[in-house]
């Protein structure tokens, strides 16, 4: 490790993001969520002032770019990446898979003291383990499933679903219509989007997925994206919104960011009609995966086999603070393995202003 040279950057400009751009094309672990646009956009988004991106060199070579920002975990302060609630996958950029940079990104991480990676996947999760750095936790995080597009998209539907879906578009066809736009378009769509979202049984249930934070984040994308896109689908009933899919288009894969759909339309399927019209239109346009990013559901499971286990990664030299993060965590499963008394608290973080459940954010 100690031919590797550790540059911190305050300041980026023009050179500096060519150079991040360069490293995050040829990356074995690149994804949305390490490229410079994510960062520029949740630059904007949060309002980041202050931020320090690692950068670790061996001779002229960049081997690892890693953004940090000063946050709070549960009340105590960490570095952490960008992104809050947003962040799907790791931004812990790497040229490739190397543990020896990963060992020297944690032993420069400890020396600004508590540190909390999230939704690091499983192959840089065992580079860092093999670091053997005191006092850190590694847990669980998400399960993020997937649909390879090299082959049928569909063809991981059981026969009987993949008739049921079909049956159900072809007896509704034509009231249906189905509408894609990208870009700075999907902005003229924001209103849509949300009218869906308001009649959802998610927001029923008091979780609201285009809120203001998320309509600026949208805002924010369309307007710093360059080499990825914003895709938003919508599916219409006689002329009504019924279901929409925004994703995010990047290098072959595409990201589906968010979604929702109008209970009362339940009876439909929408959701299954919309992945049904949009996956084959995907592997048309040159596609490689269609991630469904984090969290499980019936649908998930029904349309594909495949996933990936992200992690979280704590450190801080204070037992006390992991002892207090552990604790959330294993609270925090035990309140998600029991469905009924999460809606109910749910419920009580939407009726109530004055009462602040933030562990139930993914964090």
């Amino acid at each position: 490790m100690k031919n590797i040279e550790v540059k911190i950057v305050k300041k980026i400009n023009k050179n500096f993001l060519s150079d991040w751009y360069a490293l995050w094309r040829i990356s074995y672990n690149k994804n949305f969520y390490n490229s410079p646009e994510w960062f520029l956009t949740c630059c904007k988004t949060f309002n980041i002032r202050k931020y320090l991106i690692l950068v670790l060199k061996k001779g002229e070579e960049i081997k690892v770019i890693a953004p940090f920002v000063s946050d709070s975990l549960y009340k105590f302060k960490v570095l952490t990446n960008p992104g809050s609630v947003f962040l799907d996958k790791s931004a812990l950029l790497f040229r490739n898979q190397d543990e020896e940079s990963a060992s020297k990104l944690i032993e420069v991480l400890k020396k600004f003291g508590s540190f909390y990676l999230p939704e690091v996947e499983e192959k840089l999760v065992r580079d860092i383990e093999k670091s053997q750095i005191k006092r850190m936790l590694i847990l669980e995080s998400s399960i993020n499933p997937y649909i390879p597009l090299n082959q049928n998209p569909l063809g991981f539907l059981s026969k009987k679903q993949k008739s049921k879906i079909k049956n159900k578009y072809l007896k509704y066809k034509n009231y249906l219509r189905f509408l894609r736009v990208r870009n700075k378009k999907v902005l003229s769509y924001i209103k849509v989007i949300k009218k869906i979202d308001v009649f959802s049984s998610k927001f029923s249930k008091g979780k609201v997925t285009i809120n203001k934070k998320t309509q600026n984040l949208i805002k924010n994308l369309a307007d710093t994206c360059r080499f990825n896109n914003l895709d938003l689908s919508i599916l219409y009933y006689l002329n009504r919104p019924i279901v929409f899919n925004l994703g995010i288009c990047s290098q072959k894969f595409y990201y589906a960011k968010f979604t929702s759909f109008v209970k009362d339309f339940s009876f439909l399927s929408p959701g299954k009609i919309l992945l049904y019209l949009l996956l084959p239109r995907l592997k048309k346009e040159g596609f490689l995966t269609f991630d469904f990013s984090r969290g499980e559901s019936v649908l998930k499971k029904e349309f594909t086999p495949f996933f990936k286990r992200h992690y979280s990664v704590y450190y801080s030299e204070n037992y006390l603070i992991l002892f207090t993060w552990l604790s959330i965590y294993l609270f925090k499963k035990l309140i998600l393995s029991q469905q009924s008394i999460y809606s109910l608290l749910l419920r009580l973080r939407k009726n109530l202003g004055l009462l602040r459940l933030n562990f139930l954010q993914v964090k």
